[in-house]
């Protein structure tokens, strides 16, 4: 970020806050309750010039928004750890895991909205996704659909994933749950090559695991977006 005036900083930030936050678009708390002492935390550290400095670690200030230090590669890849000979330093703004004991009140069960006499069911979760179950897409004799009929089990939207995207499961009494559909995407590795570069692949993105049975019937649409005022 190359921004030197105080004010441009401190509009980027509440933009970003809004973005990422999972409260309600343009609410305060989706700007850390518009606090001038929380933002200003967050423009000092952010845009500390000191490489050594001890503010360079991950923080949270308001919002339920994660700041989390990375070094960015000479091909724009970004990793973590302190900035090498040739790569810059940076930060990644993401979702803020909820507290361990709350965890599960972000659990949401969508079971009544997928009856099987609906071709299609959209639901808002987190206030950051539209998800939209194509329910002509999955096929007759779905056990998971079954088992909705017959009150044995529940499709569940729950925060997965280390970035805390959604993710569909199953649940059933006294089994684990299974992942019916989600968003998949390799760690660090969603990123802009560096002009002249190619952009490498990892590992883990060539090789995927055995593909989730409802993805192709579910669509994760990210709502916020970052060019509103």
């Amino acid at each position: 970020m190359t921004a030197t005036d105080p004010l441009i900083r401190l509009a980027m930030v509440l933009r970003m806050l809004r973005y990422i936050s999972p409260h309600p678009w343009g609410s305060t708390r989706a700007q850390a309750g518009r606090r001038y002492e929380s933002l200003q935390r967050i423009v000092q550290r952010v845009w500390d010039p000191d490489p050594a400095s001890k503010a360079r670690s991950r923080f949270e200030a308001g919002a339920n928004v994660l700041w989390t230090p990375l070094r960015i590669s000479r091909d724009g890849r970004l990793k973590y750890g302190q900035p090498r000979r040739g790569e810059r330093f940076g930060w990644l703004a993401s979702r803020a895991p909820p507290p361990r004991l709350c965890q599960s009140d972000f659990d949401r069960d969508i079971s009544a909205e997928l009856s099987p006499s609906r071709r299609r069911a959209e639901v808002l979760y987190d206030n950051r996704f539209q998800i939209t179950f194509r329910l002509e897409a999955i096929p007759p004799g779905d056990p998971v659909t079954a088992s909705i009929i017959e009150g044995s089990g529940r499709v569940v939207l729950i925060l997965g994933s280390r970035w805390l995207w959604p993710q569909v499961v199953w649940r059933r009494e006294g089994e684990g749950d299974v992942t019916l559909a989600c968003i998949s995407a390799p760690e660090l590795d969603w990123y802009e090559p560096a002009p002249g570069t190619r952009r490498n692949y990892s590992m883990s993105e060539k090789h995927q695991e055995v593909r989730p049975p409802w993805q192709d019937a579910v669509d994760f649409k990210f709502i916020r977006i970052l060019d509103e005022p």
